[in-house]
């Protein structure tokens, strides 16, 4: 009774929301909405097994759950345990080489609930709901949140300071079969206010929504045929002024390379701006039936965003498009019952385009002196591509019924190319990881242990600087948004990366516990060095311009019931 109340009132609170949800193979504690610091994406990139990102892009589907409890598959937990209450705790460093504006440290709190019903023929209904809140500090040379989506057309000063967040998420999806196709709807909301407490005092509000259609097909030899289209609409603004009257600060509107916007980089008292982003996302999926001896799992993402960042009713300077493609393949092959081995392709590729426009004010009734104004030009200079992934390969094996070990060797790959065509400025960097893992699981009647550790080393292939700006009177920020993410990208180093977890079943729930471990260290490249004079010294956190240390630690602690 307890059970059904608890899952009903989580149920309650969002059924019209959804959540992409982690993991056939990887158990449901795994199940997070996202990230709350780079530290942690990191540590996610270089942790996660093939079995993970596999099912973490099945789990896109909302069709997907109703497939699995119609089925009523054990893949949903080994224990048939769809609902989850977590809290955590996570903290990161970095010393020598960073990202300006990533910052130099972070901490962050969450409250995590998800709950999951199969109502039988009448469909299955599933949610989350998250709320979480933190510090990213030492921030530098970024007045935004994200800036990575309105990448170069970002806005920021010459103060920097700590940036306080909180997050409210809220999600939840439905899936039902209609005679032979399954159908689902999938929707998501999440809001962020962020603030600085220094002069200038920032404020950044960001909203993220997602509403989407799925559709799955199961053929009678056990093939599943899944396909999903979404609109996505994410919206900041970004506000600052002095706390104290009559201070004024110069605030920059950056467009790639250093160079930024004269006529909008003004000293003020404040500012104010929004960005917006429309986006579509597509995603196909096709599984092979899991009983047979060779398995295959093939997903396609395909997302299309278009940026504008206004500052009037009027004028929109600057905007991007954006096109991501992610292709992603495993096989599998059962040896036996004891013996499985398999083999991932996993890729993200985006290329972005940037715009930057041209206005002119004219005057629209000479008597009352009413100006308005009018687009005249359109520029495309700007470009920026980026290719990551990870190819990799597995080996496990069962001993008895209740112990499974692991053996995974990947290489990862990024590859970033930055480009003006006006200036002819183009920065590159490509880097390859080697990443080997161990993992063991023990699942018994009362207890469940699982464990994994990885270990790596980065190699730089490529890295090229060339931006050449002609020294004038006119002071630029190419070394703090040019050369600091070249220079932070320039480094060899090696990482390990552990995750243990550990849950007690009682008869009706479990509690459980889970410790994630991050740590990296290495040098950037003693070629990497600055050798111009830094325009705009200020005094924010800032790398330095010969080489440098390039080291970060991270953890995150967290508690949970299932039930």
């Amino acid at each position: 009774m307890i059970k059904k109340l608890l899952s009903y009132t989580i149920l309650a609170i969002f059924s019209t929301f959804v959540l992409p949800i982690y993991g056939q193979d990887a158990p449901i504690y795994e199940w997070q909405t996202n990230s709350l610091s780079p530290s942690e994406s990191r540590w996610t990139e270089v942790a996660s097994s093939i079995d993970s990102r596999i099912t973490s892009s099945l789990r896109l589907h909302p069709v997907f759950h109703a497939m699995m409890n119609a089925e009523n598959d054990s893949a949903l937990s080994e224990h048939k345990i769809q609902n989850i209450v977590l809290t955590s705790v996570g903290s990161g460093e970095i010393d020598g080489d960073f990202l300006p504006y990533e910052g130099k440290a972070n901490k962050d709190w969450r409250l995590f609930g998800h709950g999951c019903h199969n109502f039988g023929k009448h469909g299955t209904l599933y949610g989350t709901i998250q709320y979480a809140r933190g510090t990213h500090k030492e921030i530098s040379w970024s007045a935004m949140r994200f800036p990575e989506l309105y990448w170069p057309y970002t806005l920021t000063d010459s103060t920097g300071g700590d940036s306080k967040f909180e997050y409210y998420g809220i999600e939840g999806g439905y899936g039902v079969k209609l005679r032979k196709v399954y159908f689902g709807v999938i929707a998501q909301f999440d809001g962020e206010l962020a603030h600085r407490m220094t002069d200038p005092r920032l404020k950044n509000n960001t909203t993220f929504l997602q509403l989407g259609f799925d559709a799955g097909y199961i053929s009678p030899k056990g093939q599943r045929l899944m396909a999903e289209a979404k609109y996505l609409r994410n919206k900041e603004h970004e506000s600052d002024s002095y706390w104290r009257p009559g201070e004024q600060q110069r605030f920059f509107t950056l467009y790639g390379f250093g160079l930024y916007d004269n006529k909008r980089s003004t000293v003020s008292g404040g500012r104010s701006r929004m960005y917006y982003i429309n986006g579509f996302k597509s995603h196909l999926s096709y599984a092979s039936p899991t009983e047979k001896n060779l398995c295959t799992t093939i997903n396609l993402g395909w997302n299309i965003n278009k940026m504008d960042a206004e500052e009037s009713d009027f004028t929109s300077p600057y905007g991007s498009r954006t096109t991501t493609l992610t292709p992603q393949i495993e096989f599998k092959w059962k040896i036996n019952e004891n013996n499985v081995v398999s083999l991932l392709s996993d890729n993200n590729l985006e290329k972005r385009l940037g715009y930057e426009r041209v206005f002119e004010k004219y005057v629209t009734n000479t008597a009352t002196s009413t100006y308005d104004y009018r687009q005249i030009a359109e520029n495309q200079y700007y470009s920026l591509y980026t290719r990551q992934g990870l190819n990799a390969v597995r080996y496990s094996v069962s001993f008895g019924k209740h112990n499974t070990l692991g053996l995974q060797y990947g290489m990862g790959y990024f590859y970033r190319s930055e480009k003006n065509s006006f200036y002819d400025f183009s920065v590159v960097n490509k880097n390859i990881v080697f990443l080997p893992r161990i993992d063991y699981k023990l699942s018994a009647k009362k207890h469940e242990l699982s464990a994994c550790f990885n270990w790596g080393r980065q190699k730089i292939k490529q890295h090229e600087y060339d931006v050449d700006i002609k020294m004038s009177s006119i002071q630029h920020l190419d070394f703090q948004t040019c050369f600091a993410p070249y220079a932070y990208y320039a480094s060899e180093y090696d990482l390990i990366a552990a995750d243990l977890t550990y849950i007690f079943h009682f008869k009706k729930c479990g509690l459980g516990m889970r410790l994630k471990y991050m740590n990296i260290s290495g040098n950037r490249l003693n070629d990497v060095e600055y050798t111009k004079e830094i325009g705009f010294n200020s005094i924010c956190p800032m790398i330095s311009a010969q080489s440098d240390i390039h080291d970060e630690h991270w953890c995150n602690g967290s508690i949970f019931i299932l039930f």
